[in-house]
């Protein structure tokens, strides 16, 4: 199965600044993501099984 792309569905778990001792640094926040759920962009109603 050749890939097209998917939609990635996240719920937000939690955030943290790094604040302003890190000036140097081109990450300035850290956030993390809990994946739920991930579909092909378009699956016009077809079921879609995740390959494993």
């Amino acid at each position: 199965m050749d890939w097209k792309g998917v939609r990635v569905y996240m719920t937000m778990e939690g955030s943290r600044d790094l604040g302003p001792g890190v000036r140097r640094v081109s990450i300035h926040a850290l956030v993390i993501f809990e994946v739920t759920e991930v579909r092909p962009i378009v699956d016009m109603g077809r079921r879609w099984e995740p390959s494993t």
